[in-house]
């Protein structure tokens, strides 16, 4: 009787052992959102992708899609609403790009995603939207790519519904940028929006932006697969025990 208790709690022991580290590689894969690599210039509003691009008249408002898309002579793919194209979203299809816009040079690399805000002061807004209940590491930057001295003047912002985590001021060329961790359940939005700034003027404030968004794991604690460890040892020693 107790060969047999001790022979089903290693079988036990053995089987969660193995769940455990397998399951720890299936989590190796869990998706990573980025922004720049999955935009897309087709469709917006799409039930197959979590991003989607448009603006906010107030930073908690109500999201309105943009309605429009293109490929520019200048061979950026962009998003738009207005017949004065602002606000926008916008990708940089060709290489890297140094230009001056009357007086103000501005670099934009390869490849790069850029939002620009309105000039009535709404907000343009990359919008994600969480496909499963869980954790989430956000690493977001937005960059002015006007150096000059007047340059970019621009508030950026990550908003969770209608909750700000992360309020920042652009000038010129600089980065404001966040790294933070968030638990959403499936459906929650993060809104990352640019607005004019301070001085009520969109002229230059066109920021490159970066928003890479990882799934994180959720795994059996360090202490726990410890304790496993040793009660699979302790089986173990019992069951040779009692074969002599």
């Amino acid at each position: 009787m107790f060969r047999s208790i001790i022979i089903s709690l290693l079988r036990t022991a053995v089987l969660f052992v193995v769940l455990c580290f397998a399951s720890r590689g299936v989590q190796a894969q869990l998706p990573v959102y980025d922004a720049t690599a999955q935009f897309d210039a087709t469709h917006n509003g799409s039930s197959s992708s979590p991003w989607t691009y448009g603006s906010k008249t107030s930073l908690t408002g109500s999201f309105s899609l943009y309605t429009h898309s293109e490929t520019l002579s200048n061979d950026f793919d962009i998003w738009y609403t207005n017949a004065s194209y602002y606000p926008n979203i916008e990708k940089n299809l060709g290489g890297n790009r140094s230009f001056n816009d009357q007086g103000q040079d501005g670099y934009v690399p390869a490849g790069a995603l850029t939002l620009s805000a309105g000039i009535n002061g709404e907000y343009s807004t990359l919008r994600w939207k969480a496909p499963t209940t869980g954790s989430y590491k956000l690493d977001i930057s937005f960059t002015g790519f006007y150096n000059n001295s007047v340059g970019t003047s621009a508030d950026v912002h990550i908003i969770e519904g209608t909750t700000s985590l992360f309020d920042g001021t652009v000038l010129r060329n600089n980065t404001a940028s966040s790294m933070q961790t968030v638990s959403l359940t499936e459906g929650d939005t993060l809104d990352f929006e640019v607005g004019y700034g301070s001085d009520h003027n969109a002229r230059w404030d066109n920021l490159i932006i970066s928003a890479n968004i990882t799934t994180l794991p959720t795994t059996v604690p360090e202490g726990n697969a410890s304790s496993i460890v040793l009660l699979l040892a302790t089986v173990g020693f019992l069951a040779m025990k009692m074969k002599k």
